[in-house]
């Protein structure tokens, strides 16, 4: 892949930056609430693990936007336009979620869209009885659902909102977390462990949407990582033909339509979950060629 690194916003309750194994925070962040990113929460810090496990070069980029898992579409909305016309994002993660729409939230999502910023959100945690979190299932974000190490539909995945649907292994994941887990042990791995891996703070299993749609992020880092070592950029900093459509969201989810794990589904006309497997694309031998091939499929679509 290219050594250019993909930036990456991730709004959420912030990260503990202080924690040994998290070291690649390239701002300081931005707090709508006081001033710094610290997280107390501790679900940001768990996104930014899987995140920087999976894209370690990605430049990641912190705002804490709520200090517990209630969020105000608001500060989401300030967020994400922050990310854009600040940060200069090429990802946004949104590892959060409402049930009302946000108005507010849709036009920072619409500015994303024109700024060639890509927003991916987790779709919700409550089961079949519930219904897509906004902004997941709005038209101008890829909505994260979760599945097993299997492929299988994670059971506290809401209802599919509309035709195909993207999951991302969301179940049994181990991510860095806060130091205040270690006061209660809440599921942390054990010292052997970390150790076999050279690790040195506290890290525990994650899941959920949330992780998904880290998961996702990832994905997404990667596919453009590639896409920068095919052709080089134009002069306005734009990727030039065919690989402006890895700017679009549409671009990005026809190259995870390509990592479906049953590429027969996609016949079917009811809505189906895409398990997105990422080897059948970002594989050692033939990238480019995959990743090509994909995006022609896209500008015949």
């Amino acid at each position: 892949p290219s050594k250019r690194r993909i930036r990456v916003a991730l709004l959420d309750t912030g990260v503990q930056a202080s924690h040994p194994d998290i070291c690649r925070i390239t701002l300081p962040g931005i707090d709508y609430l006081e001033g710094n990113p610290k997280d107390r929460a501790g679900h940001g810090t768990q996104v930014a693990g899987v995140l920087l496990q999976l894209a370690p070069n990605a430049d990641l980029y912190v705002g804490r936007i709520s200090e517990t898992d209630q969020v105000r579409s608001d500060r989401v909305a300030r967020g994400v336009k922050h990310a854009v016309g600040k940060w200069k994002v090429q990802v946004i993660c949104l590892a959060l979620g409402f049930i009302e729409y946000s108005s507010t939230v849709e036009r920072g999502l619409i500015l994303a869209a024109a700024q060639k910023s890509i927003v991916i959100a987790a779709a919700a945690n409550n089961g079949r009885r519930s219904t897509t979190y906004f902004p997941a299932r709005s038209r101008y974000a890829i909505c994260a659902r979760s599945a097993d190490h299997d492929g299988e539909n994670s059971k506290f995945n809401p209802p599919p909102e509309r035709g195909l649907s993207f999951a991302f292994l969301g179940e049994g994941i181990t991510t860095t977390c806060i130091h205040r887990a270690q006061e209660n042990g809440d599921g942390l791995l054990n010292e052997d462990w970390k150790r076999r891996r050279g690790l040195d703070g506290p890290w525990k299993r994650f899941g959920g949407t949330s992780a998904a749609a880290a998961v996702a992020s990832a994905i997404t880092v990667q596919i453009m990582h590639y896409g920068y070592q095919w052709k080089p950029e134009t002069e306005n900093g734009h990727w030039s033909e065919p690989l402006q459509s890895l700017e679009s969201q549409a671009g990005i989810e026809h190259v995870f339509k390509a990592m479906h794990h049953k590429p027969e589904l996609l016949k079917l006309p009811t809505s189906e979950q895409a398990f997105a497997v990422p080897g059948k694309v970002l594989s050692k031998r033939d990238t480019l060629t995959k990743l090509k091939a994909a995006l022609d499929s896209a500008t015949l679509g």
